[in-house]
């Protein structure tokens, strides 16, 4: 009868997918990093287009003004900056220079 000690033999070949698998981990880790990165570029290209846009026609829809609340109420990825400018686009709604359409 064959009793098991709980110790395991580590082979040359166990070593190789132990280095194959903290490599592969990485990779998966670098990935993620990127695609944040990816996103948050956009994000940020998206919502700087949406306040120049709002700005400059002095109008913003209700949907875009939910969007950009929930952003700065809930994003905590989002780069001071772009607080910033969200937050002067709400201003500007508040003292009625951006006008809310439907």
């Amino acid at each position: 009868m064959h009793v098991a000690t709980g110790s395991r033999s580590h082979s040359p070949f166990d070593a190789g997918l132990t280095r194959t698998k903290r490599f592969q981990d990485s990779e998966v880790n670098t990935l993620r990093w990127l695609s944040t990165m990816v996103a948050s570029a956009e994000k940020t290209h998206l919502i700087q287009t949406l306040v120049h846009n709002a700005l400059h026609q002095r109008c913003l829809s209700r949907q875009d003004h939910l969007k950009l609340t929930s952003a700065i109420l809930s994003d905590p990825t989002l780069t001071p900056s772009d607080r910033r400018h969200v937050n002067r686009l709400l201003d500007y709604v508040r003292m009625g220079k951006v006008r809310l359409t439907d």
